[in-house]
């Protein structure tokens, strides 16, 4: 992933300081991923309510970066 973010960003056909919120979007969801497969295999084993919530908490960095990237939105 992190070489494949590179080639992207390095493209001219990326909008300047894309990158940086490229990279913004994966650190967020980095964290967010950490916490909970942390929280997940640990506290909330077993609780299908916070596999979904987290399911969704997942989601949305991506979402949000590409919905603030469109150029429709």
């Amino acid at each position: 992933m992190g070489g494949l973010s590179v080639y992207a960003a390095r493209q001219r056909v990326v909008r300047r300081g894309f990158g940086v919120k490229h990279g913004l979007v994966i650190g967020v969801w980095s964290v967010v991923f950490a916490a909970t497969v942390v929280l997940g295999g640990g506290v909330f084993r077993d609780d299908l309510v916070f596999t979904l919530v987290a399911a969704v908490a997942c989601a949305l960095p991506p979402v949000v970066g590409a919905l603030t990237e469109s150029r429709v939105a």
